[in-house]
């Protein structure tokens, strides 16, 4: 895992987050939303509160987080065959969305490159204002007691320019992809609410149920309500209405099947996207001990408070430097073990949890790691290495101790159509079925009975009228306009 991108995320998102929700999920009586339309300044052509509106007519609808009108979470936006859809949900789904795409962009960095192509073609920008939180946030976690970010900048493991433009890119991906469910989200409850009802009289309603009683005996339902700023109830019907329309739609879907050929059309067509830089591949070894939280593990600090409740930060902090020095230790063990030829099969005899050793079977081709992207302490050393050497120093990074073999090298190129075939199929899988249930729901749509609630629209009115006031008015010591007679005009 990229920490670099673990950490840069983290700043990204920590941001511009709050430039783009509003809050979801809160459970407080009043929060800040204003809504508008996408084109003209007239309502003439939407929907009329109270009929039925087409879906056509709803989707102009557009949701800005960034004005300032008051809407409390049980304002109903609209409802589809007689079920709401209310501002509260609006938000929830808002938060959980983005919650998505922060584990989507720890997981796959090619989604960056294409979200930051696709903020180009859509004029999407960090603004200047943006830039210097992000910066100013940079230095804060940089500067931060014991930052490793402080240490690996001053002994140049992190080239700082290049950390600053991760942290930007990241935050340019984030705030397309908040663009995009901004642009979706209302139209996407729409669909939630036609799929959950067809579910319902599919029978999976009942399978959803049983579902979430086994997830309860498992979990802690009140500490994950909690963390998603939900209650006990509204988690659980959240949970069984995931579970139906994953049914659902799991029906409507099918098993699509992708051919070669299609992998390699779509390959050749979408070339430039798996350009690459000069890159090593990389056999790892980890010893893990993790400096920050990250979805799936705990930071070291998080996991003795859990441990040790009752100590003082002083105690936990001695625990701390105490464990990390058995883990150095431990991976100075295991390096000198490896450089003399002892097979990774017994390196790790007790199977202790937190030595992770990457197999063969595992690294098919999937560790290849662009020597631009790693730090510049390592890619110094890797450098210096042949195929099939272990590097003689062990790394310290924010998720642990790092040995590292170089396996092989290649110059600058494209990926191989063998390297990205999965990933490929997989998109193409998601494409077919996303088509089978976009012909569903266009369907479903014609029939659906989709009114707009008066309070809504009385909203959107009275922030258009208020716009439309600012705008005539005449800016500050601008004279007012003078409306000439009608034969002067035609003298002219």
């Amino acid at each position: 895992m990229n920490t670099k991108l673990i950490i840069s995320l983290a700043m990204s998102v920590s941001i511009l987050t709050s430039s783009c929700t509003l809050n979801p999920g809160s459970k407080s009586e009043t929060q800040k939303l204003s809504v508008a339309t996408d084109s003209g300044n007239s309502l003439s052509n939407k929907p009329v509160p109270g009929e039925s509106a087409s879906i056509n007519d709803i989707e102009n609808i557009k949701i800005n987080h960034q004005k300032q009108a008051k809407l409390i979470d049980a304002t109903v936006i609209l409802t589809v065959n007689g079920e709401p859809i209310t501002i509260g949900q609006y938000r929830e789904d808002f938060k959980l969305k983005q919650l998505q795409v922060q584990t989507q962009l720890l997981s796959n960095p090619l989604l960056i490159n294409h979200l930051i192509d696709k903020a180009k073609k859509n004029n999407v920008t960090i603004s200047s204002d943006e830039k210097k939180q992000l910066m100013d946030q940079a230095k804060i976690a940089q500067n931060a007691p014991g930052s490793f970010i402080n240490k690996d900048t001053k002994n140049k493991a992190i080239d700082k320019d290049l950390f600053a433009k991760q942290i930007l890119d990241t935050a340019l991906a984030f705030k397309m992809a908040c663009t995009d469910i901004e642009k979706n989200l209302l139209s996407e409850l729409i669909n939630r609410l036609l799929i959950i009802e067809a579910s319902k009289k599919d029978g999976f309603e009942k399978n959803a149920y049983q579902d979430f009683v086994t997830f309860k005996h498992a979990n802690d339902i009140k500490k994950m309500s909690n963390e998603h700023n939900l209650t006990e109830n509204q988690f659980k019907q959240n949970f069984i209405d995931e579970e139906m329309i994953k049914q659902e739609v799991d029906k409507i879907a099918g098993s699509p099947t992708i051919t070669d050929k299609e992998i390699s059309d779509f390959y050749n067509s979408h070339h430039d996207e798996f350009k690459h830089g000069k890159r090593l591949k990389l056999k790892q070894i980890f010893i893990l001990s993790p400096q920050t939280d990250g979805p799936g593990f705990k930071s070291v600090k998080s996991q003795l408070k859990e441990k040790f409740p009752k100590a003082s930060a002083k105690e936990l902090e001695t625990k701390e430097a105490q464990f990390m020095n058995i883990q150095s230790q431990k991976a100075s063990i295991i390096l000198a073990q490896v450089i003399k030829g002892v097979s990774l099969d017994k390196i790790n005899p007790k199977k202790e949890k937190d030595i992770f050793i990457e197999t063969d079977e595992q690294n098919k081709g999937s560790q290849f790691i662009e020597i631009e992207a790693m730090p510049k302490e390592m890619s110094a050393e890797l450098n210096k290495l042949k195929p099939n050497e272990y590097c003689p120093k062990v790394f310290r990074t924010g998720i642990g101790f790092q040995i590292v073999q170089v396996v092989a090298r290649e110059d600058s190129g494209y990926l191989p159509l063998t390297e990205v075939k999965d990933y490929i199929k997989q998109v193409l899988k998601q494409q077919k079925a996303q088509n089978s249930v976009a012909q569903w729901l266009d369907n479903a749509r014609k029939s659906a009975k989709i009114i707009l609630s008066k309070d809504f629209s009385s909203i959107i009115e009275s922030n258009l009228k208020t716009k439309n006031q600012v705008e005539t008015m005449p800016k500050a010591n601008e004279p007012m306009p003078i409306n000439k007679p009608d034969s002067q005009t035609n003298q002219k």
